[in-house]
């Protein structure tokens, strides 16, 4: 209507002799105005941003070689919904808001408050379409924390720093990624939500390209494990990204329906959790510890200085011993197997009577006391396999054999002497062996790198889809 109007207006005007002596002044008027009708669609709002982070006017890729089909995807979707979309009212800190009037309100526009929920929904709404989801966006609630980007399974709220400075495209990939976790409740209202299985899916195949030195976290558009090498080496993503390899998401036949079989089935471990375990599984002393539900939250047992002459005499081991873990609280120290009706609980957990003398107990010491960690059992690389990554297993074990061959003679050496064994919790409990393994990490950060990528590659890793080069 607006548009209409003002062919009208021109029309008069032209024609009109009354004001044929400012017919030039008044068409260039009309025009003005009618650049800045165009001006104000969501359509060419979006593109111009667009096309001032990357500096440049095409984006057109129909065989999607050159990465920047992305990008034309993501803007022929833009202007092909931008009607709806314009109109479309967000949930931003308990406040109804419209795009429209996000961009057309200077003092909205100029907020960054405003602006990255705008993008943020635009990616939300994007990925919805794209795998073919009929989303409810009105459950969908953005709201500003302090530092963080994350979704709250079941209940529709994304949370994002208005402190951020991620670029516009990061922003869209955030938008996009926590979108993924919460499409079940989007679409009817199921209270869990999609893994990080789903949203590297998202990443890997959807997310915009982002300059190299502009990305901060993995949100930011990493989609590809080689590829961050390639360009970010200065990123520890080495021990930072759980779930860089799985079968099932590298496969590109894949369908996006499929990401809805990733709910609750995602990697646990990291890659520098595997090079290490790699090395103590060779060698047959690994330990798989039970979970909490089946421990019934009793997998440790604190020995106080008052108490340790008793739990000497009973568990057999000398002053010496305790001199030797006190030394070294990076390390877990095997204690043996016991029955479990021997171990030092009031009530034993079902679970762990079915091994009958075979439960594996550890010690380490924290803070003046002894804790004997209970309930593991020995592992095989089978084993830690299927514990790690369930039904996924069998899709990534050639990776990890090939892995296993690669890592270098030294790097196991010196594993074997720190790390003599190792347990599923080794990391996380202690802090000493965490401030160890980094220490590691950093000194064969180089060589785990290459035998990392070197590994993918010949495991038959398929090559990451097309990126424009100097992008994630």
């Amino acid at each position: 209507m607006k548009k209409f109007t003002l062919f009208i207006l021109s029309l008069f005007l032209i024609f009109s002799p009354a004001f044929a002596i400012n017919r030039a002044e008044m068409e260039r008027f009309v025009q003005k105005q009618v650049d800045a009708a165009v001006e104000t669609s969501l359509d060419v709002v979006v593109k111009e941003e667009l096309r001032k982070y990357y500096g440049r006017e095409n984006f057109s890729d129909p065989a999607h070689q050159s990465g920047w089909f992305r990008v034309d995807d993501f803007l022929t979707w833009v202007q092909k919904n931008a009607k709806p979309l314009e109109n479309e009212k967000m949930n931003l800190q308990a406040t109804k808001v419209s795009l429209k009037q996000i961009y057309t309100e200077p003092k909205m526009w100029s907020s960054e408050l405003f602006r990255r929920a705008f993008w943020v929904y635009l990616g939300g709404r994007y990925i919805a379409d794209v795998y073919g989801v009929k989303a409810d966006f009105s459950r969908l609630s953005i709201n500003f924390c302090e530092d963080m980007a994350c979704a709250i399974g079941g209940t529709g709220m994304i949370y994002i720093s208005p402190k951020s400075d991620e670029t516009i495209p990061a922003t869209i990939n955030m938008g996009m990624h926590e979108t993924t976790h919460l499409l079940p409740y989007l679409q009817n209202g199921r209270h869990d939500a999609l893994s990080e299985l789903a949203t590297f899916y998202t990443q890997y195949n959807y997310a915009l390209p982002v300059r190299a030195q502009d990305a901060r976290s993995l949100a930011d558009g990493v989609r590809d494990f080689r590829r961050i090498y390639q360009l970010r080496s200065d990123l520890p993503l080495l021990y930072e990204y759980n779930y860089f390899v799985v079968g099932e998401i590298l496969n590109p036949a894949i369908r996006p329906a499929d990401i809805f079989t990733f709910t609750k089935d995602e990697v646990s471990g990291t890659i520098l959790d595997a090079c290490f375990n790699l090395v103590v599984l060779n060698e047959k002393k690994f330990f798989i510890q039970l979970s909490f539900d089946e421990m019934k939250d009793t997998s440790s047992f604190e020995i106080f200085p008052h108490n340790m002459p008793s739990a000497m005499k009973k568990y057999h081991f000398t002053q010496a011993d305790v001199d030797k873990w006190q030394a070294n609280p990076e390390t877990d120290f095997y204690l043996g197997k016991f029955p479990w009706y021997k171990l030092p609980m009031a009530s034993c957990p079902p679970a762990l009577r079915k091994y009958g003398e075979k439960v594996h107990v550890f010690v380490r010491q924290e803070k003046g006391s002894l804790y004997l960690n209970i309930g593991y059992i020995s592992c095989n690389k089978k084993e830690y396999m299927e514990r790690f990554f369930g039904k996924k297993a069998a899709a990534v074990s050639e990776f990890y054999n090939l892995l296993a061959t690669k890592l270098p003679k030294d790097f196991s050496a010196e594993v074997k002497a720190t790390f003599p064994t190792l347990t599923t919790d080794t990391f996380v409990l202690s802090k000493p062996a965490r401030q160890k393994r980094k220490a590691l990490a950093e000194k064969y950060k180089a060589v785990l790198e290459k035998a990392v990528i070197e590994a993918l590659e010949e495991s038959g890793t398929p090559p990451p889809p097309a990126i424009p080069e100097g992008y994630l």
